[in-house]
């Protein structure tokens, strides 16, 4: 579970723990968002990016419990459609 802020200056701890989880071979990966309290645009970029690395690899990138922040930053910068949270 990811918690406090998602934001540019601390993305690459999300992404170092995308590449272990990948190296340990976990393919198909759930991203609790239900704690980030804010989250920038460049973070969701960023989420997009490791969501085409992961499908790369033969897997999923499912965003779950995705908080009220980061649902609000989805909306308001477009990548909504591309970042589609699951149920």
């Amino acid at each position: 579970m990811l918690s406090g802020e998602l934001e540019a200056v601390n993305v690459s701890a999300l992404c170092e723990a995308v590449v272990v989880a990948s190296e340990a071979g976990d393919r198909h990966l759930l991203m609790d968002l239900s704690a980030v309290t804010s989250c920038d645009a460049a973070s969701l970029y960023t989420l997009l990016g490791v969501r085409q690395a992961v499908s790369h690899a033969g897997g999923i990138l499912a965003l779950v419990r995705v908080s009220d922040a980061v649902h609000a930053q989805l909306q308001r910068t477009g990548p909504h459609q591309l970042l589609v949270p699951s149920e």
